[in-house]
């Protein structure tokens, strides 16, 4: 099966291995520090682990050095990160939720500067991440990639339903709590109401650490912008972030790319995004092997590749 037509629209390099930093095929500089390999972990299968990192990267790419690892997680990210790119017009703006350091946000700035056709002029990236540290090393990546931080929107929050705050563990690690998941709004009560670390002292003397997180909505964090992709990796809280606002996605959303968590809400995703007139691209399933035009897929997330044709021609 050949490789789609897309990665020949954009001018790729041999990925580099530097002592600090890893560069990749769209020449996307990545620090040592913002991620570890999880070949350690022994709960996941081997040829899942094998080669990724903590934040989710794919560190084996393709023989020639200049793809990624066909099949794998990532190339089905970058066919949607590419296409929107090429579809876009002079203006291209994206949005990913769940965004770590900024990976996505960064492959895409780059894949523009690197597009054959050379015609976006305005680029507007928008980031929410849960954590902190990690939302500050966002603004440390931009910067490390030729980005200007003070020209996007990169936030310490996360995407909810209703801009209500969210509870999120404290992982003593930053590089290796990529995955944590806010706990249920029952906490907010037994917690106090101060955004920031939160430390709370156990009966036995445990001490256990939250962050009390603003959250923002989609209409908050879209505005009057056409995003021509969402890439959402919220673990397990795809469904409260899209459905209460069905008209920003049939009205403003070109594309989506969401990492699953769940069988329960992949198929909620499926009856409310072509409920809205959305077609599916690629549908993945968590935890099992999919079987792809390149061969089987171990999928750690689900992946659901989304086009809005009412705002992206198909």
């Amino acid at each position: 099966m050949d490789i789609p037509a897309v990665f020949d629209r954009f001018n790729r390099t041999p990925v580099e291995e530097r002592p600090d930093v890893h560069v990749n095929f769209m020449g996307s500089r990545t620090r040592r520090g913002f991620e570890a390999p999880l070949s350690h972990v022994e709960s996941m299968p081997l040829e899942v682990r094998n080669g990724m990192m903590s934040s989710g990267r794919d560190a084996v790419y393709s023989p020639c050095g200049t793809l990624p690892r066909i099949p794998g997680e990532d190339f089905f990210e970058w066919i949607d990160v590419l296409e929107a790119v090429d579809a876009a017009g002079e203006d291209f703006n994206m949005v990913e939720l769940g965004a770590g350091y900024g990976r996505w946000l960064v492959n895409a700035a780059q894949a523009v500067r690197r597009h054959k056709g050379g015609r976006i002029r305005n680029v507007w990236l928008c980031g929410l991440e849960a954590s902190p540290e990690r939302a500050a090393w966002m603004d440390t990546h931009f910067r490390d990639n030729g980005l200007d931080p003070a020209e996007h929107m990169l936030l310490a929050c996360a995407a909810g339903a209703d801009g209500r705050d969210l509870i999120l563990p404290r992982a003593g690690i930053p590089e290796l709590g990529y995955g944590e998941q806010p706990l249920s709004f029952e906490m907010e009560g037994a917690l106090p109401d101060n955004v920031g670390v939160i430390d709370v002292t156990h009966e036995d003397g445990r001490v256990e650490s939250f962050y009390r997180i603003r959250s923002l909505t989609l209409p908050e964090i879209v505005g009057d912008r056409i995003i021509d992709l969402i890439d959402i990796d919220v673990q397990g809280h795809e469904v409260n972030v899209l459905k209460p606002f069905p008209e920003v996605l049939r009205r403003q959303v070109r594309r989506l790319h969401i990492g699953t968590h769940a069988h329960w809400i992949e198929a909620e995703l499926i009856a409310l995004l072509t409920g809205l007139g959305f077609v599916p691209q690629r549908l993945m399933t968590v935890y099992q092997v999919n079987e792809t035009p390149w061969g089987p897929l171990h999928c750690l997330d689900g992946i659901q590749s989304w086009v809005n044709p009412a705002l992206t021609p198909t």
